[in-house]
């Protein structure tokens, strides 16, 4: 179900879905259209969840970061930080929390073109700075990156890299949570994806670009051996279909 026509093309908008349960059968979905307060604002680029269930961190073109917040019966847009940067909206924002609102937050996310991972300061809220603080960069990576995982809450993410590379990297300080694993080389026109399966644990998989079998690998940096990374044994072949 839709209520009312969309926003007028002068102003970017997003559509949100909730539902509600009554009884034994889940009512209809509910279709909200949220309007950007302001089109200066520019659009938006990308997004990602935050550990605050219905809250998330959206990065407008214009102006920064702001906060999303759905926890309430109408959704409403809260400040973040100013930024301005080459954001590879593909790949989504990471967000980390220190503790409650008045504790700084970290967003870590793929610049494009997609050749380097950063990772940004967020001010807390009633802080004298309302910009976003460079925590860390690595840049000049040894190939594009392919695909990004982490889950709200992780404390790193993993990073697949076209080179043949899968990196894990702290969502606090923007550097490589211990040393990478290594994987043959995936070409230009194959495919590359990362599933996380918990905390510093991801699943890669990937696909050769012929008729041939969906390699699955499982990788995982383990804690309290400085982020070291391993691959938990050969990659699994399961035929197609």
């Amino acid at each position: 179900e839709f209520d009312g026509p969309l926003p007028g093309q002068a102003q970017p908008a997003m559509a949100l879905a909730t539902g509600t349960a009554g009884g034994a059968v889940a009512s209809r979905p509910r279709f909200e259209v949220l309007t950007t307060p302001r089109a200066s604002w520019g659009e938006v680029t990308a997004l990602g969840p935050t550990a605050k269930e219905g809250i998330f961190l959206v990065y407008f073109s214009s102006v920064g970061f702001k906060y999303l917040d759905l926890s309430g019966s109408e959704g409403c847009w809260k400040a973040a930080a100013a930024f301005t940067g080459p954001v590879a909206s593909e790949f989504g924002l990471c967000h980390l929390a220190e503790g409650g609102d008045s504790q700084a937050s970290y967003v870590s996310f793929v610049e494009a073109p997609p050749r380097s991972w950063v990772c940004f300061r967020l001010p807390a809220q009633g802080s004298d700075s309302s910009k976003a603080e460079l925590v860390g960069r690595t840049s000049s990576l040894p190939g594009d990156i392919r695909a990004v995982c982490a889950a709200p809450g992780d404390s790193s993410a993993a990073v697949a890299l076209a080179s043949g590379q899968v990196r894990f990297y702290d969502l606090r300080t923007g550097e490589a949570a211990g040393k990478g694993l290594k994987f043959e080389q995936s070409g230009p026109g194959n495919e590359l994806a990362l599933a996380r399966l918990g905390p510093g644990r991801a699943a890669l998989v990937r696909n050769s670009g012929a008729l041939t079998p969906m390699s699955l690998e499982f990788l995982c940096r383990v804690a309290g051996h400085r982020g070291t990374a391993y691959s938990s044994g050969a990659p699994w072949h399961a035929a197609n279909g």
